[in-house]
Formats: structure tokens, sequence, C-alpha cells
């Protein structure tokens, strides 16, 4: 039964790479924040952006807190200024995040192939007597894998207290400014 059961996981494993990988690495283009929201840095500019039955609209905050909705200048007062800057330095953490899960994603999905071929050697190595070094370097590998899960767990676990981060300072950026609070779609969990 083992046997079986191991060999199952490592078809899976073995499997899961190549269809979750999409046969390419991914490249990172702003990070999704919901099916119509997305947001980039791009350079000093944080882009915001909102698809929604073929209408776009866009708020750009730079790194110095200017703000601009749909190509018009909005007016801001210091606080808000001090507000846009902290929003603008919190999206830059959190995109370096999601960059940083992905890269660690598309390098677990390398070593969920190796993963996947120990434990089919095991599998059949198992069939035979001597079976402890197989499973010894199984082993390693399966704690090894262990800990790359762990710690993207951890990451992403990160990443959403820094999205919460993001949208205490919208929530407080549209009680302050009115163009922003008529954006119904700004920043919402």
């Amino acid at each position: 039964m083992r046997f079986v059961f191991v060999l199952l996981l490592a078809i899976g494993l073995f499997v899961w790479p190549a269809t979750a990988s999409g046969g390419g690495r991914h490249h990172h283009e702003g990070v999704h924040m919901s099916n119509h929201s997305s947001f980039d840095v791009d350079g000093d500019l944080l882009v915001i952006t909102h698809h929604d039955r073929g209408n776009s609209e866009e708020v750009v905050v730079s790194e110095d807190g200017d703000l601009s909705i749909n190509g018009e200048t909005v007016e801001v007062d210091s606080q808000d200024r001090r507000l846009l800057k902290k929003l603008f330095a919190e999206s830059v953490k959190l995109e370096e995040k999601a960059d940083r899960i992905a890269e660690d994603a598309a390098e677990i999905a390398g070593e969920a192939t190796a993963y996947a071929a120990a434990a089919v050697r095991a599998a059949l190595e198992s069939l035979s007597d001597d079976d402890d070094a197989a499973e010894a370097d199984f082993s390693s590998l399966e704690s090894d894998f262990e800990e790359r899960i762990e710690l993207i767990e951890e990451i992403g676990e990160d990443i959403e207290n820094q999205a919460d981060r993001m949208e205490d300072l919208a929530e407080q950026l549209r009680e302050r400014i009115p163009e922003l609070d008529e954006l119904d779609w700004f920043l919402e969990d």
C-alpha cells in the first residue's frame, strides 16, 4: 500500500510543475488585487488600474505624494501627501514581496520535479530488499521541500499583512480625498 501511495504522490508531483508553470517562467507585471484591479510600481510612480465592463480607470501616485485620477491632477494637502507617500512606500514593499514569492514558487516547481523523481526512485527501490539509501535521499529532499513550502507560507502571511496596511491607508485616503472616495473600487478588499 505504501508503494502505491508514494508512486501516486510522485506522479502528481512530477506532472504538477510542468502544468503549473505554463511551460515558462512567469514574468511579474504588477500585483492583481481583485478580478478588476491591479497595481504596478513603475519607477517613481504607483499606477493603480481598474477595468470593469470595458471601462478603465487609473489612479497614479508619485513617490513625492502627487496624485492624479484618470489623468487629472488632484490637489492634496500636506497630510494627504504624507499618506500618499506612505501608500507608495507600502506598495513598493508589497510588490517586492510578491516578486519574491513568485521567484520562490518557480524554484519550488523545479525542486518538485527532483522531489518527484526521488519519490519514484524510492518507490521502485522499496520493492527490493535494500531501500534504505533511497529512503534516506527521499527523506532529505522531503525535508528541504517542506522547509521551502513553509518559507513561502511565511512570505504569504507577510504579504497579507502588507496588503492590510495598504487597505488601511487607502481607507484613510478615501476619507480625506473626495475624488478617491467617489471611486467605489479604490483599493477595496
